[in-house]
């Protein structure tokens, strides 16, 4: 394992798992809201040993971002309990490599969690991204 994220406080750890899905992931990161003024965000890459600059992509283009990698694909699970280990977070979003973050939807999720402490875990609406409604 080779990994540049350290531990870290954040009311929000986001983590994406990625291997080979660069583009989606350049998609993914740009629809994250980890400028906000009203949330603390940490968000973390777990790079599974892609071989189409994934890595490269990320730390050019996504500064704020922690870039972690391993040199083969260790898998999804274990890539997200990687990411896990070094971050202290209030909340995790675990994030596939395609998803695409609409409108406010991490907040309102967020604002769910916190007025019922009840709650241990939400899941967003899935849509195409035309917007249809996906039937799972």
């Amino acid at each position: 394992m080779v990994g540049d994220a350290t531990t870290q406080v954040a009311e929000l750890a986001i983590v994406i798992v990625n291997w080979n899905t660069r583009e989606l992931l350049k998609n993914c990161l740009e629809s994250l809201p980890v400028r906000s003024k009203d949330l603390h965000v940490k968000v973390v890459v777990v790079d599974n040993g892609s071989s189409d600059q994934s890595r490269e992509m990320v730390e050019r283009g996504f500064p704020d971002v922690d870039l972690m990698h391993n040199p083969v694909n260790v898998g999804f699970a274990a890539a997200n309990n990687q990411a896990l280990s070094n971050f202290n977070s209030d909340f995790v979003l675990l994030l596939n490599s395609d998803t695409r973050i609409v409108d406010d939807a991490i907040q309102v999720m967020l604002e769910y969690l916190k007025a019922h402490s009840d709650v241990a875990a939400v899941a967003p609406q899935l849509t195409h991204p035309q917007h249809r409604f996906r039937v799972l």
